[in-house]
């Protein structure tokens, strides 16, 4: 085929486009996400972090800037019809480091907070402890306990043995119902302890603990024996007044009371980043919080806001143990205006985006778009993006085209074709250009070829004596 053939064809099918312009191509208009993995880019970025995260896919990741005035830009490739824009506004965060804590278990250690919830936990001293001595040494078959307070609170009894010399169990039990009135437990032990030197721990509850005798029962060379604490080893504290050694002897109303009826327990915690906080999630193993035996996720009301990564939080310990797996942080990010452009110069939709746990635009102006410019707010932190998503489809190419003269594109050329003998040849194999995709034809009479643009950036220029072509819902911006 020569080169007047080719002419001619182009010439008779650049007749239908122009004549017969509302005849379109098909298109499914399947809405994919059209942002993912597009060519994004920021005017200042943080240390390790790219802008692509915004986009990558994964929620987990995201862009961050390195000053609050930045701005990050997508470049989509193509123009779509835009449907939904969303992004995740709010972001949680694991406790990156333990500052403090009031006490901890040997091997319950406050560290193991750190991370997410692996079972690993931290478990805070919460027991009143009183270690005696009697008399005789037998075996134990009954420690009769006499309160003015908290009676019902013994959690555990550890014997001494002579012959392991280790404290070993003879006696467990959850309290689940303690008391402030004047009463004397009796707990009944079957072990082959052999001993006169007891460890006893008391839980901690909302009644005071006052404790002024304890008397053991047992059994040595088949001789029942009962005797009474005759000396006082250790104790977890005691309150001025109210000293361990009153525990000594027969119960006589001097009694001994820890220092703290009340047990307050705390951790401190840091995050990584700085957060307007919304919601802390406390995973407990057995959870204090709401005085309760069950595990639980204890995620409390917030009643002030609060912008940072240093975080407190406070246990009343009532009679069970306080184990805590993991701090989770939950935040919204500041607002964000969201722009949409069909070319990088002039934006013509525009939203701002607040806090809420996923944000989401459905811009009323459809577009088609190709650009997206987002800004964060200069007062506030560093712009962050995670899983931005932007609904849409690929404009239809509609075969309708607006000529325009005085004109020079003002973005690198996509392509170039010689021997084009008109402005309507230019405009079909601008068509027919999709990876990547033309919109815009410029025909070239004194050369007789055709540039090919993949967008509508230009200036006006009466020099330029060349033909344009360019997609109908584009002509506006040549208007001017």
């Amino acid at each position: 085929m020569d080169v007047q053939r080719v002419g001619t064809c182009f010439i008779v099918i650049g007749i239908l486009l122009v004549t017969h312009g509302d005849v379109e191509f098909v298109s499914a208009n399947t809405i994919l996400n059209v942002a993912l993995g597009k060519n994004a880019s920021q005017t200042d970025t943080a240390v390790g972090i790219t802008p692509a995260l915004a986009v990558d896919g994964f929620p987990s990741t995201c862009s961050i800037s390195a000053t609050a005035s930045a701005n990050w830009t997508l470049d989509l490739g193509d123009f779509y019809i835009i449907e939904e824009v969303s992004e995740t506004r709010s972001e949680s965060q694991w406790v990156s480091s333990v500052l403090k804590a009031t006490s901890e278990n040997t091997g319950w250690l406050s560290t193991n907070i750190k991370g997410a919830n692996d079972t690993n936990v931290w478990m805070a001293e919460n027991l009143h402890f009183v270690e005696v001595w009697f008399p005789g040494t037998v075996s134990p078959t009954q420690f009769d306990i006499y309160f003015e307070s908290g009676a019902g609170s013994v959690k555990t009894i550890k014997c001494s043995d002579i012959y392991t010399l280790s404290y070993d169990p003879i006696w467990r039990n959850n309290p689940d119902n303690i008391t402030n009135g004047r009463q004397m437990v009796s707990h009944v032990v079957n072990s082959s302890c052999f001993a006169n030197w007891y460890h006893l721990e008391f839980a901690v509850s909302n009644h005071p603990l006052q404790v002024d005798a304890i008397s053991s029962r047992g059994e040595r060379d088949n001789q029942s024996w009962q005797q009474w604490a005759s000396i006082v080893d250790d104790v977890s504290s005691e309150l001025s007044g109210y000293e361990a050694s009153n525990i000594k002897g027969v119960n006589d109303g001097a009694v001994w009371q820890p220092q703290s009826a009340l047990n307050l327990q705390y951790v401190e915690v840091m995050f990584d980043n700085k957060v307007h906080v919304t919601r802390v999630d406390v995973y407990e193993t057995i959870t204090p919080v709401s005085s309760s035996s069950v595990a639980q996720i204890f995620s409390p009301h917030l009643t002030a806001s609060c912008f940072s990564n240093h975080i407190m939080v406070e246990f009343q310990l009532f009679q069970h143990d306080v184990k805590v797996d993991a701090i989770r942080l939950h935040a919204d990010k500041p607002p964000i205006s969201i722009q949409l452009g069909m070319t990088q110069e002039l934006y013509q939709a525009q939203e701002i985006m607040n806090r809420s746990s996923i944000a989401t635009w459905r811009p009323a102006d459809k577009g088609p778009y190709r650009y997206i410019r987002i800004q964060g707010s200069p007062q506030q932190e560093p712009l962050k993006l995670c899983n931005l998503q932007i609904k849409g489809y690929v404009s239809p190419r509609k075969p309708l085209f607006k000529p325009v003269k005085f004109i020079t594109m003002t973005i690198p050329r996509i392509g170039k074709v010689s021997n084009i003998q008109s402005i309507i040849a230019c405009a079909t194999i601008c068509t027919s250009q999709t990876a990547p995709p033309c919109v815009t034809g410029q025909f070239d009479p004194e050369r007789q070829s055709c540039a090919m643009f993949g967008g509508f950036e230009h200036r006006k220029d009466n020099d330029n004596k060349n033909e344009t072509m360019v997609f109908q819902f584009a002509a506006h911006l040549f208007e001017n």
